[in-house]
């Protein structure tokens, strides 16, 4: 048995192996900008993850919560959003004056 190592696996490694996803495709990207938004997306879904437990493909499947119920969130989001980037851009603004 000494020759049984512990390997320490990400939540995504941990979820890749409970679907059977063997393997990732691999991505060239010629714009930093968009490489940037996916990497976020990437890590967004594995926040959401190790949070839920389950991912959007998941609740969907298993349907885990209906369309009111996705109508809601995305509206609260999107409020969230609205405010936070009003927000930010008051501060700028108030910094630029002042």
């Amino acid at each position: 048995m000494e020759h049984l190592k512990k390997i320490s696996m990400s939540d995504r490694e941990i979820s890749d192996a409970k679907n059977g996803i063997t393997s990732r495709k691999e991505y060239g990207f010629r714009d930093p900008v968009v490489r940037s938004v996916v990497d976020k997306f990437v890590k967004r879904s594995d926040v959401g993850y190790a949070k839920y437990g389950s991912t959007l493909d998941d609740e969907r499947r298993l349907k885990m919560k209906g369309l009111q119920k996705y109508l809601n969130d995305v509206q609260e989001e999107l409020m969230d959003a609205v405010l936070y980037s009003i927000h930010k851009l008051f501060l700028y603004i108030v910094k630029i004056l002042l």
